[in-house]
This record gives C-alpha cells, sequence and structure tokens, in this order.
C-alpha cells in the first residue's frame, strides 16, 4: 500500500543554488472536510481541496479545486461532481458495512460469485 504523500516545497530550485545558495520554495497544502485521499496521491504544494473530494489513487494534485468534487489525474483535475458520482455508481454500492464479519463474508460471496 502506498500512502498518499504531501509535498510542501519545490526542490527544483536547486538549480539555482549557485548563485542563491540558501534558495527553497516552500507551499502550503489545504485539505477540507470529509475528503478521501486515494492510495498513492501525490498533493503538490500551494494546493487547497474544498470540503467533501474524492482524490482518486495515483493522482498528482496541484492547484485548487472546489467543494464537491471527484479529482483524478496526472495533472489531477475535476472529473465529476460527488453527486454525478454517486449518481453512476448507485446501482454497485453495497450496505454491508455494519453485518458480523461472516455474514458480511456471506453476502459478499453471493453478490461476486453468481
Amino acid at each position: 500500500m502506498t500512502r498518499p504523500r504531501f509535498i510542501t516545497h519545490d526542490g527544483s530550485v536547486w538549480v539555482y543554488r549557485d548563485r542563491f545558495p540558501d534558495i527553497e520554495l516552500f507551499g502550503t497544502v489545504t485539505i477540507g472536510n470529509n475528503c478521501f485521499i486515494g492510495e498513492g496521491v501525490i498533493i503538490l504544494p500551494n494546493t487547497t481541496i474544498g470540503d467533501n473530494c474524492i482524490i482518486g489513487a495515483g493522482s498528482i494534485v496541484k492547484g485548487t479545486f472546489p467543494s464537491d468534487s471527484v479529482i483524478a489525474g496526472c495533472p489531477s483535475r475535476v472529473i465529476s461532481s460527488i453527486d454525478e458520482y454517486f449518481s453512476k455508481n448507485r446501482q454497485k454500492f453495497t450496505y454491508f458495512r455494519s453485518l458480523p464479519k461472516e455474514l458480511k463474508r456471506e453476502k459478499l460471496n453471493e453478490l461476486f460469485n453468481k
């Protein structure tokens, strides 16, 4: 499993070290409330993500993204709203989360072993 990475500095300024030995470039990363960040996501400096966002696995995120967005890609972009995502996937959802482990396993086996 690759965890998301939050990068708050830009190492590319290294190329200026001959002229400016102490140069550094930092930026903030701001994540709103109730966001899902997929596996292997890289969030670059000076990025703001609104509330209720879904960020797809493996995305490279830089910029400002509105609340209630599904964000994905390299470079990332808004691909839909969370309402559109819900509607598109409505028929695929299960509601087994609170079931006891064995019953949940049984239900999932029924679902995928048709």
